[in-house]
This record gives C-alpha cells, structure tokens and sequence, in this order.
C-alpha cells in the first residue's frame, strides 16, 4: 500500500482506546459476573491502599513501607489494565500483566524477610538485578506462610507463566480467541478473564497473610478485609492450561 492510500484510510480517524468492538459485547454479554468480582477487588484494593499509607510516616519517601504502597498501587494498575485488554480479547497481554503483578508481591515481601534486598533495591546500582526464582525460593524458606500459601501461589504463578511464556502452548493460546483467525469462542475469553480474578484475588489474600505477620497488633483490621475477599468474591478453580 502507498503513503497516499495509507493517509486516506486514516484521514479523520479520531482515537479510541476500542480496537475490537464485537469482542467487547461479547465480553460484555459473557464476563458480568467477573466485572462485578473485579469492582469488588478493586475497591478492596484501595482499603489496603488505606492502611499501608497509615504505616508510612509523614514526608518518608524512601522507607520500605514508603515503596509497599507504591507497589500496591502499582499492582492495582497492572490488573486494571490487564482486565482493559481481556475485554477486547488480547488474552496473551492481558496474563502477561497479570503475572507482573503477581512478581511485585514478590519484591514486596522480600522487602521485609530480607533486609539486605531492599537496601539494594534501594540503591539501584547497575549490576543488581531482581531475579524472580530467587524471590520465590525466599518466600518459600520463609516461616511467614504456610505450605498450603505457598502452594496456591505456585499453581496460580504457574498457570500465569505457561500463557505468558513464548512457547507452543501460547501461541496457540493466542489463536483460540482472536479475529485474525475469524476464531472467537467466547467460552475461551471467560475462562481467562476467570485466571484474571483468580489472580487479583490471591494477591489480595496474600499480601493480607503477610502484613498480619508483620503487623501483629493490626490482625482484625486485616481479618475483616479478608473476610470480604471470602464472602463476596466468586472464585473459579484453577483451570487446566495445557490443552
């Protein structure tokens, strides 16, 4: 195609954030029940946002407690973003996001079990690098969760990792919803926006577990926060990816 015939097709095109329309009435039409679950850890997400802030002294903006809320924030976004793009079916994007999130709990918590880490974190010199097998091994030696926490962080990581990674398994993830392929069977779509949830939720109970360790005295405030995660939130088993 020529620059002319190029310009004249996107001549008075205005932006949108929508690129696939029909796929986000499907989403629509198939996933109500999961925007409503997503609404709900959302808010959620700000009651933590409450209460780490309430553990940063006033004018810190290098303390680990300081970077804590930063990261919750961040993950908030990444899942955000992550269910933005499942709703127009970019499936592959949509994991990869949400297993980031996923990592960021990670540093989170190797923050505070070990101490040499968030100093150089802090430092940021050229020859650190955050390694997430090491993260995960930290977190697993650690005595802070129990084996079954550590389990269910493994399952739902793993799950995330085998979409995410460019192997046979996620290209052909790829092509079971996606209009290049006229290929969109709406039971795909809602089975992954389910793993989105999923994940969302296991942050929330996670960094919960963790901060009733680190701030014993707050246990109730951080119970009530989970007993809404188990009373409100709809959560689907883990789904089997390999097929």
């Amino acid at each position: 195609m020529d620059a002319n015939k190029m310009d004249e097709r996107i001549e008075g095109v205005q932006f949108s954030p929508i690129f696939r329309e029909d796929t986000l009435g499907d989403f629509k039409d198939i996933c109500k029940d999961n925007y409503k679950d997503f609404l709900k850890l959302f808010f959620l997400s700000k009651d933590i946002n409450d209460y780490l802030e309430s553990k940063r002294k006033e004018g810190d903006n290098s303390s680990k407690e300081y970077f804590t809320r930063l990261f919750n924030i961040r993950i908030r976004d990444h899942f955000s973003s992550s269910f933005i793009l499942i709703s127009q079916g970019f499936i592959v994007d949509a994991i990869s996001l949400t297993r980031s999130s996923l990592e960021d709990l990670l540093v989170i918590i190797n923050f505070y079990i070990n101490k040499k880490f968030f100093n150089q974190w802090y430092e940021n010199k050229e020859e650190f690098k955050v390694v997430v097998g090491n993260l995960r091994q930290n977190v697993k030696n650690s005595s802070i969760f129990e084996k079954e926490d550590g389990e269910f962080f493994d399952n739902v990581y793993g799950a995330l990792s085998n979409i995410v990674h460019p192997k046979l398994n996620s290209v052909r993830l790829m092509s079971t919803y996606h209009p290049s392929f006229n290929n969109l069977d709406a039971i795909n779509l809602k089975k992954y926006t389910d793993l989105i949830i999923l994940s969302y939720y296991t942050y929330e109970i996670q960094i919960c577990n963790f901060l009733e360790n680190i701030y014993p005295d707050d246990k109730e405030k951080l119970k009530l926060i989970k007993q809404t995660l188990n009373d409100d939130i709809s959560i689907k088993s883990l789904i089997n990816l390999e097929k």
